[in-house]
């Protein structure tokens, strides 16, 4: 069987010895590939040759899994790194206020 997808792929094979309908031998198979568009075709194609043309393989519990890229964990690191900033900030803004409390006058006041 041929599997592919964006421009991609991967083919598996399956030994039929000894299977059935009732005793199909079931195995996992992965494949990682990288969609190029929003929306991808994945296709699966029998890859058995004449005179036994349409019997592929059976396929059951197919999935897909989106992996985010790189550049999005690096966004959105970035997002956190400046939401903790800006709490970390607005803890030392509160605390300057909190010390200062009006009892010393050389002291500079807080920016926030």
């Amino acid at each position: 069987m041929r599997v592919s997808a964006a421009g991609q792929s991967q083919d598996f094979t399956f030994d039929t010895t000894g299977r059935s309908y009732a005793d199909m031998g079931w195995v996992a198979r992965s494949w990682s590939f990288s969609a190029v568009a929003a929306t991808t075709t994945l296709e699966f194609r029998s890859l058995t040759q004449s005179p036994l043309l349409g019997w592929g393989a059976a396929l059951d519990n197919v999935s897909v899994t989106v992996i985010p890229e790189p550049g999005t964990w690096a966004l959105m690191l970035g997002g956190l790194l400046a939401v903790a900033g800006m709490a970390r900030r607005r803890n030392a803004c509160a605390t300057a206020g909190a010390d200062a409390g009006g009892h010393s006058a050389s002291r500079a006041p807080a920016t926030c």
